[in-house]
This record gives C-alpha cells, sequence and structure tokens, in this order.
C-alpha cells in the first residue's frame, strides 16, 4: 500500500456507452454511437478516490465526449460539429468517429476526427446558394482541419481540397474545373460581384487564401474555354489567368483567344494577346 503512493492514477469516475440504431426508409440502418467520460488525474494515493472535495473540484476533471456514425443521415444540427464558419452542412449520409475534449488552457471544447460525408448537401460563405451531392472526407485536428471533396455542377466534375490552420486562423482553398458552366463560376462571391455576364464552358483552377483575422481575400486562378460568349461576341480558344486586387477588383492578365466575328460586312479573324484586363 504504501508504494501506491507514489504511483499516478487515472481514475474514471463516470464512463457511459450508448449504441442507437435506427432503421431508415430505405430500410438501411443507422448507427449512432455515443461514449461519455469524465476523467481525473492524480498523483496522490489511492485514497483519493474517496476524497469527496477533490472529486468535486471541477479545474482537475476532464470531459471526453465521443461519437461513432454509421450511415447518419446528417441533419443541420448535427453538421455543427465541423467547426468551420464558412461551411455549413445541412444533409447527406455520414461515416466516422469524433472526439469533443475540454482544452483546460482555452478554456473550450475542441473536436477531433474523420469523418465521411456520402451525397452531402452543404453551402460555403462565399458560394451562392447550396452544393449538392458533394463526397467528402473532413479531417480534424488539434492544429488544423482538412477537407477533400468532389461533386458535379450541372453535371460537370468539380474537386475542392481545403485547408484551415486553427491557431493562425488562415485558410487555404483550391477548386478544380472541366468544362462547367461559366454561370456555376459565377456563383462565387467575388466573381459575382464583378458582374461579369459570359455564356460558354470553363477548365480550370482557383486559389483562394482567406486570413480570417485581417478578413483579406486573395484569389488567384487560371482558366480556358473552347469558347467564351461576351455581349453577343465569340472568343475562341480563351486563355487567361486570374487574380483580385486590393480593390476588389478582378485582373485578368497573359490573356489570348481567337477573335472570329463579322461587322457591318467586315469580317474580322485575329489572335488576340491582352496583358491586364480590369473587371
Amino acid at each position: 500500500m504504501e508504494n501506491w503512493k507514489q504511483q499516478n492514477l487515472v481514475v474514471f469516475f463516470t464512463c457511459c456507452k450508448k449504441v442507437l440504431e435506427i432503421k431508415s426508409e430505405d430500410g438501411k440502418t443507422e448507427v449512432l454511437k455515443i461514449e461519455l467520460k469524465s476523467l481525473m488525474k492524480s498523483k496522490q494515493s489511492i485514497y483519493s478516490m474517496f476524497d469527496k472535495i477533490k472529486n468535486s473540484d471541477e479545474r482537475r476533471k476532464e470531459f471526453r465526449l465521443n461519437f461513432g456514425f454509421e450511415n447518419v443521415g446528417i441533419t443541420e444540427e448535427l453538421g455543427q460539429y465541423v467547426p468551420l464558419d464558412m461551411i455549413k452542412v445541412k444533409g447527406g449520409i455520414l461515416t466516422g468517429a469524433l472526439k469533443l475534449e475540454h482544452d483546460k488552457i482555452k478554456k473550450a471544447m475542441q473536436v477531433l476526427g474523420s469523418l465521411k460525408i456520402k451525397n452531402g448537401k452543404l453551402t460555403y460563405v462565399d458560394f451562392d446558394g447550396d452544393i449538392e451531392g458533394v463526397n467528402a472526407v473532413v479531417d480534424l485536428k488539434k492544429d488544423k482541419i482538412t477537407v477533400n471533396a468532389n461533386t458535379k455542377l450541372s453535371e460537370s466534375p468539380v474537386t475542392l481540397t481545403l485547408a484551415y490552420f486553427i491557431q493562425n486562423q488562415k485558410l487555404n482553398l483550391k477548386l478544380v474545373t472541366d468544362k462547367l458552366p461559366f454561370e456555376q463560376i459565377a456563383r462565387y462571391k467575388i466573381i459575382k460581384d464583378s458582374k461579369l455576364k459570359a455564356e460558354g464552358a470553363v477548365t480550370g483552377n482557383l486559389e483562394v487564401n482567406v486570413d480570417a483575422k485581417s478578413k483579406k481575400t486573395a484569389l488567384n486562378g487560371k482558366f480556358s474555354s473552347d469558347n467564351i460568349n461576351i455581349s453577343n461576341h465569340n472568343f475562341q480558344n480563351v486563355k487567361t489567368s486570374m487574380k483580385n486586387c486590393r480593390r476588389k477588383k478582378l485582373t485578368l492578365s497573359d490573356t489570348s483567344f481567337l477573335f472570329n466575328e463579322e461587322f457591318s460586312g467586315f469580317k474580322v479573324n485575329e489572335d488576340v494577346k491582352v496583358g491586364k484586363i480590369y473587371v
């Protein structure tokens, strides 16, 4: 007994487990596992197990709440456990595990784990409207949250990768499109605000860096299209680079295209290169 006084003991005061199974309308089983633990770490002797004063000290307790999901239908209430203010998950099928731990230093709950979303429905703060049919993997770590997702917009494939760095509150987002109608690209807030009107299918990549503290956003992208129609004029074999400037306007640079149109009976067929265009 005397030797036990020298040892570090971890005492579990509460451990509650619950498994819920629900049959969905399509006959599939939804499984939700919940585990609640209340722990205390102490260097005192085994007699500390019976110390009521010590055991009631909230500063010396740790709380852990674990969730396990198997084919669980997502609701907006469940989607709130993805700790990204700019993304709201509103629907889909969820599989994976989450751990909620109390960070005693920050005095806040910390969410850790890995989730898979199938046929999801979500909103992104800088994108107009809901995004549906999303398949995604979300990894939640202490210092970083990553999202790898893919979907189809107007039957055109779109892939998204997102990394959010928790400590400095910076976000990096990359989008890759393949023959995506311009009307879908124009749903992105910065492009929508430019009021650029066009029709055509666009292939390209877009990278967005956001500093949540300073509210600054940097946008860079490269796009190409076989044909873009602007103001009833066709621009063929279009290639351009895009970025935003300090005044929140878009700048197109290194733009090239084939202009093959007729004006008042005159035929124009020229390869054109333009340095910079401010939209």
